[in-house]
């Protein structure tokens, strides 16, 4: 049957149909050792003490012209400005309404600090720069998260296994009969 069409108006032998087949496994097999040589290559890099996300930019801007780098790099400054994370202490003027900006922003900032406790995360893990509004907004907002946890008795996601038995500070009461009560 190696000669023989497959379907009724395909026009493609049974052994076209193995042969592609085989190809496409050659091809998967080629990807697969590829990420497994990119992904040992990325692990040199990093041991060399080479940032990767660094690394990774200058691979993606490399071939933009100096024009388009320069606008590019002064747009993530302005975006980082307003995320009130400023990278390098580069000022950035904004042409919006600034007092709007920080108004929602910061309401931003406080839901992420919330959050970030509500699902475990550390207080360590604030990503913005110490002494700013937005650092101290997102760890007063992870505080009064790690209060109402401590209030309710419990520490995160998983500090809240599903309980069996009777609820905590229960009294083991026999039928009914009410506490200082025998039973005769």
């Amino acid at each position: 049957m190696d000669g023989a069409q497959v379907g009724s108006n395909s026009g493609v032998s049974h052994a076209e149909i193995l042969e592609l087949h085989q190809k496409y496994d050659d091809a998967d097999a080629a990807c697969a050792a590829a990420v497994g040589a990119r992904k040992e290559l990325r692990q040199i890099i990093k041991g060399k003490g080479i940032n990767l996300g660094g690394f990774d930019q200058a691979r993606r801007d490399r071939n933009m012209s100096g024009e388009k780098r320069q606008a590019a790099q002064q747009e993530y400054h302005r975006q980082m400005a307003a995320l009130g994370m400023p990278v390098d202490s580069v000022q950035v003027e904004f042409a919006f309404d600034r007092e709007a900006m920080d108004t929602h922003r910061l309401h931003l900032v406080d839901t992420e600090g919330y959050e970030a406790r509500k699902k475990g995360q550390q207080r360590d893990t604030n990503k913005y720069v110490p002494g700013t509004e937005a650092h101290q907004r997102w760890d007063n907002a992870w505080l009064r998260a790690e209060t109402e946890l401590a209030q309710a008795g419990g520490d995160g996601p998983a500090a809240n296994p599903k309980r069996r038995g009777r609820p905590p500070g229960s009294k083991n009461k026999t039928g009914g009969v009410p506490d200082g009560e025998k039973l005769h």
